[in-house]
C-alpha cells in the first residue's frame, strides 16, 4: 500500500465521521481525469459505446412533428486514470463519483436538444466508466406517412461534438433501441428500432466522423380517430 493510502486510512481509524469509501474517494477525486479525453498514446483511440433506452413519447405534435422523448443514454468507456487495487481499499470494487469531476464524452444530437437529469458516473476498479443519465430528448420526427398508414419515423444522429473519430470513436452497443422498458401507451405501437453506426467524411477536413443514428417507428392504435389532432 502507497504511503499516502496508509495515511489516509490511519485518519480514517482516527476519525468518527469516516467511512469506507472516502480514502478511495479522496485518492480519485485527487487525480487529474476531469479536463482531458483519457487516451494513453499519441496513435490511441478512445472507444465510446453508446445504447438508447425509450422509456416514453411524452408528446408528439403530428402537424410539425416536434417530439419529446423519455429516454436514458447509456455511455460506456474506460479510464485507466481512474484504475486501482481493491486489496488496497478494503476490497472496494466499485464507486460512484459525481460525473462533472470527472471527463465525460461530448456526444449531443446533431439536431433536437436534451435535457439531461445529473446523476453520478459508476467506476469499476479497472477503470471502466458506466455514465447512464436520464434524458429527455427534444426532436422532430418524420410525419409524412401518418395521413397514408398511421406511422412515424423519430430519428437521432448522435456523436461527439469536438472530436474527430481518429481520438473519440463511437460504437452502438447493439443493432436495436433498448425498449424494454417503453411505457406502453393506448396511441402508439412500436413495429421498427434500430441502431445504426456511420462514419461521415466532410470535404473541410480528412479525418472521420463517425456518429450513430438511433431510429424508432410509431403506429397509431387508432389511425383514423387521431387525424391531425395534437397528441400529448
Amino acid at each position: 500500500m502507497a504511503l499516502g493510502t496508509a495515511v489516509l486510512f490511519v485518519a480514517c481509524l482516527a476519525a468518527v465521521q469516516c467511512q469506507r469509501y472516502d480514502p478511495l474517494y479522496k485518492e480519485l477525486m485527487s487525480r487529474e481525469a476531469k479536463n482531458t479525453i483519457p487516451v494513453d498514446g499519441k496513435d490511441d483511440t478512445l472507444n465510446v459505446t453508446i445504447n438508447l433506452t425509450l422509456l416514453k413519447i411524452t408528446s408528439l405534435n403530428l402537424r410539425t412533428g416536434d417530439a419529446v422523448l423519455d429516454t436514458w443514454v447509456n455511455y460506456e468507456w474506460e479510464d485507466s486514470r481512474l484504475a486501482w487495487e481493491p486489496s488496497d481499499y478494503m476490497g472496494i470494487t466499485v464507486m460512484n463519483l459525481p460525473h462533472s469531476n470527472i471527463w465525460t464524452p461530448d456526444i449531443v444530437p446533431y439536431r433536437g436538444h436534451t435535457v439531461v437529469t445529473d446523476v453520478p458516473a459508476v467506476v469499476f476498479h479497472s477503470g471502466l466508466v458506466y455514465y447512464i443519465p436520464p434524458t429527455i430528448i427534444k426532436t422532430r420526427c418524420d410525419v409524412s406517412h401518418y395521413t397514408t398508414d398511421g406511422t412515424v419515423t423519430c430519428s437521432l444522429k448522435i456523436g461527439s461534438w469536438t472530436y474527430n473519430g481518429n481520438i473519440l470513436d463511437v460504437q452502438n452497443k447493439g443493432p436495436e433501441i433498448d425498449v424494454s422498458e417503453y411505457y406502453h401507451d393506448d396511441q402508439w405501437d412500436i413495429t421498427e428500432h434500430s441502431m445504426q453506426r456511420r462514419v461521415h467524411h466532410y470535404e473541410c477536413c480528412p479525418e472521420p466522423y463517425p456518429a450513430i443514428t438511433a431510429s424508432v417507428t410509431l403506429k397509431a392504435k387508432r389511425h383514423g380517430l387521431l387525424g391531425w389532432s395534437l397528441f400529448h
